[in-house]
């Protein structure tokens, strides 16, 4: 098994692989990231296949709704507030 700096330099601590998978989730720098796992062993692929379907397609879909649920209550109370004056 190679053990290159390249490897590591995106999973490398905690804090790099959290950082680094939110950035993969915006998929602003997917391939920088999963590229040098991919070439460590091809059957990477398939934890960052799941891990965007699972962070694209749901995680990012329940942030925005919830701030539109919060954008929301917001107008909601702010036209009560004028109505009731």
């Amino acid at each position: 098994m190679r053990n290159s700096a390249e490897e590591n330099e995106y999973l490398d601590s905690f804090s790099d692989a959290f950082f680094n998978l939110f950035v993969c989730m915006t998929t602003a720098n997917y391939p920088d990231v999963m590229l040098p796992a991919y070439s460590t062993n091809r059957l990477n692929f398939f934890f960052f296949f799941l891990f965007l379907i699972g962070a694209t397609m749901i995680l990012s879909n329940m942030i925005i709704a919830n701030f539109y649920m919060i954008y929301q209550d917001q107008i909601e109370n702010d036209y009560h507030n004028k109505v009731g004056d």
